[in-house]
């Protein structure tokens, strides 16, 4: 079950870094002085890279 657990890691680090967005807006924290403090965002996986990502899991999981 390799890829179920490589497909829930994926999950799990897409709401950490969104709760983290929500957690500041909570705060009140400013959106631009907080992008100041961080390095540039990593690059979102490429369409080719989420095709062969997809045809690597097995059919019962696109069907969720």
């Amino acid at each position: 079950m390799q890829n179920q657990e490589e497909h829930e890691g994926i999950y799990v680090l897409c709401r950490r870094e969104f709760t983290d967005v929500v957690d500041d807006l909570a705060k009140g924290i400013d959106s631009q002085t907080r992008d100041l403090q961080l390095l540039p965002p990593p690059s979102l996986p490429s369409r080719d890279f989420m095709r062969t990502y997809w045809s690597r899991t097995p059919y019962n999981w696109k069907k969720h």
